[in-house]
């Protein structure tokens, strides 16, 4: 991404992507699975008034889930009418009656200031309310990194890149019993040691025979 994109970015509340937010006036959609945790966290607070205001929140977000979930069993325009008036009360629980609290004024700032980029979904088809996707997609690339290590070089860097490139594209052209990438076999990589330059050796396989066909 850079100055020219004009989509959606679908990301949690890190602070560099509210700063990529405020520098070239980018949309953005933030993870309400993400927005969970954090309401989870006011509610395993000591302090009653966190958890008691984390509850609110809490509950209005399950009354949001519950419309997204009936949305089969709705009309378009009655869906639409249900989100928002969810939607509205996700607003008033985190913005009304807020204990003086840091964490739960932190929360509260947020939806002040944010709170329309939480919902972002509602307005813009083809966007989830959630990162599940995105995060489900890169799983095995941050399974691969935490067993190996990574990389210790650029070279090492630019080749496993290639490498799950590769694997993304083959994963979905081949059944699922023929297993390719980085992910696929750690006898692989015990067989195949990094080199000096930090590359690891090739450990795309094949499982069972199987072989791409041209």
């Amino acid at each position: 991404m850079g100055k020219e994109f004009n989509g959606v970015l679908g990301c949690d509340y890190f602070g560099a992507y509210r700063k990529y937010m405020r520098q070239f006036d980018v949309l953005v959609r933030f993870c309400l699975a993400h927005l969970i945790r954090d309401v989870k966290f006011l509610m395993a607070l000591p302090d009653r008034e966190n958890q008691a205001y984390g509850r609110r929140v809490r509950d209005s977000l399950r009354e949001l889930f519950g419309v997204i979930h009936r949305r089969d069993k709705l009309t378009a325009a009655d869906f639409r009418k249900a989100l928002e008036a969810a939607r509205q009360q996700v607003l008033k629980a985190a913005t009304v009656r807020v204990p003086k609290r840091n964490h739960a004024n932190n929360l509260a700032k947020r939806f002040r200031e944010h709170g329309e980029a939480y919902f972002r979904f509602i307005t813009t088809p083809g966007i989830e309310p959630t990162n599940n996707l995105a995060e489900q997609a890169i799983r095995f690339v941050v399974i691969d990194r935490r067993i190996t290590l990574g990389t210790r070089s650029e070279t090492g860097r630019r080749w496993y890149a290639c490498d799950l490139v590769s694997y993304m594209e083959l994963k979905d052209h081949f059944p699922p019993k023929t297993v390719f990438g980085p992910a696929s076999n750690r006898e692989t990589d015990r067989r195949s040691p990094r080199t000096s330059a930090g590359q690891r050796g090739p450990v795309s396989q094949y499982e069972h025979g199987a072989r791409p066909t041209d």
